[in-house]
C-alpha cells in the first residue's frame, strides 16, 4: 500500500504517544468520505515522522519547538 501525506516539504512531523492506546487512528483527511484507518505502526511508516513525543512536554522533547 502507498499513502502520501499532504505535508509540505521540510515540516517536521511528531506523532504524539496517546495515539498507541489506540488499535486504529483515523489521521485528518479532510472529510469523512476521504478518511483511511490505520494502526500506530501504519502511521509511523507511512507519515515520515521523526519521533513519538509526549504533546504535554514539548519543550523537554523537542528542542526547535516555540
Amino acid at each position: 500500500m502507498s499513502i502520501e501525506f499532504a505535508v509540505n516539504e521540510g515540516v517536521e512531523i511528531y506523532l504524539d504517544i496517546s495515539l498507541k492506546r489506540f488499535d486504529t487512528v483515523f489521521p485528518a483527511c479532510g472529510s469523512s468520505n476521504s478518511a483511511i484507518e490505520l494502526s500506530p505502526e501504519e502511521l509511523e511508516e507511512y507519515s515520515g515522522f521523526i519521533q513519538w513525543v509526549d504533546v504535554c512536554n514539548l519543550n523537554k522533547q523537542c528542542p526547535n519547538h516555540t
